[in-house]
């Protein structure tokens, strides 16, 4: 079965960022895609991963402070790291 690509604007979209920001992200390889001509493609296991390494920044900056997190503080820590991400509010 084929995987769907999706365009930076689907991307946008879903991250609730601007399609320029996602175009950036893509230029410096910050969020993995395949460029054919012009036109930028995402595929959304790589959206995920982009999605996951963000959650894992986010964890590791909290381990930093040597105060281990318990496994309901890693679900909300990558609950919210998620809803930052979909609303914009975190840059990588």
């Amino acid at each position: 079965m084929e995987e769907r690509l999706l365009t930076p604007e689907e991307v946008a979209s879903i991250l609730a960022v601007s399609p320029k920001s996602v175009r950036e992200w893509l230029r410096r390889g910050k969020l993995k895609g395949v460029k054919a001509g012009r036109l930028w493609r995402v595929r959304k296991r790589d959206l995920d991963t982009f999605l996951d390494f963000a959650v894992q920044t986010l964890e590791s900056s909290q381990e930093d402070l040597n105060e281990p997190l318990t496994e309901e503080e890693k679900r909300k820590v990558a609950s919210e790291a998620k809803e930052a991400l979909l609303r914009g509010n975190i840059k990588l």
